[in-house]
């Protein structure tokens, strides 16, 4: 965020006023910039208009679409680091944390995840492998690395 130089905060307000809303907001962001760090805010439906300008070329869907695709293309040895990186990410997003900070050896109890965030990992792993991952199969697979395996098992 930066500040509205005087002049152009004139011109909001003038135009805010004509309004009959009692609330406004009027945050001068680089949306692109915020979502090189909150990549997650390109799926909140509230900002949805407001990012698409900073949205790359290619949307989530592709993306995922591509990710899947390269995964099983792979070599099994190659499978299990590709299984590894997309789940890591996946979970990142789910806490909105930088993906270096998610280590995939690290118990997912661990990284604070609660149960809608749990919910919305299940989501994102079924609709990116089109498979549906039990409790059980997590609570027995505590790791991105051993959730990972799991998959590459059922490939």
């Amino acid at each position: 965020m930066s500040l509205i130089p005087p002049a152009q905060g004139v011109q909001v307000l003038a135009q805010l006023l004509r309004k009959a809303s009692s609330q406004a907001g009027v945050p001068p962001i680089d949306w692109a910039r915020y979502c090189r760090f909150f990549p997650a805010a390109l799926e909140l439906p509230l900002l949805t208009h407001s990012v698409q300008a900073a949205e790359s070329p290619v949307d989530a869907d592709t993306r995922q679409a591509l990710t899947l695709q390269a995964i099983l293309a792979a070599e099994p040895s190659e499978r299990q680091q590709l299984l590894e990186t997309s789940l890591r990410d996946m979970v990142a997003r789910v806490l909105r944390l930088p993906v270096a900070s998610v280590d995939v050896q690290q118990p997912l109890n661990n990284l604070e995840l609660d149960s809608l965030m749990v919910l919305e990992l299940f989501n994102r792993i079924e609709k990116t492998f089109g498979k549906t991952i039990r409790l059980g199969t997590t609570l027995q697979a505590p790791t991105v690395e051993q959730l990972a395996n799991a998959l590459n098992q059922e490939e």
